[in-house]
């Protein structure tokens, strides 16, 4: 398999009040970032958009690049050796 790579894609992020990028709510539109952000809160793993935003998050729209840095197998033998 091949690494489909990003060069400045468009994304939407929720992005923590100290500046910080909250991965898991990386979306391609703002609504499906929300969407994602209230879908863990129902779940307990987050909490409500809301509230977040009352503690000064905020939804950016970003870039995002991704390149590959190895094969598959390079990265699992290289977490192998970590977990040594």
């Amino acid at each position: 398999m091949e690494l489909q790579e990003l060069k400045e894609d468009e994304f939407y992020c929720l992005i923590a009040d100290d500046g910080n990028p909250q991965l898991f709510s990386l979306a391609p539109d703002f609504a499906t970032c929300a969407g994602m952000v209230e879908m863990l809160a129902s779940k307990g793993i987050s909490r409500p958009l809301s509230i977040l935003f009352e503690e000064g998050y905020e939804i950016f729209p970003i870039k995002l690049s991704i390149t590959g840095n190895g094969s598959a197998e390079e990265g699992f033998q290289k977490a192998k050796q970590q977990l040594k």
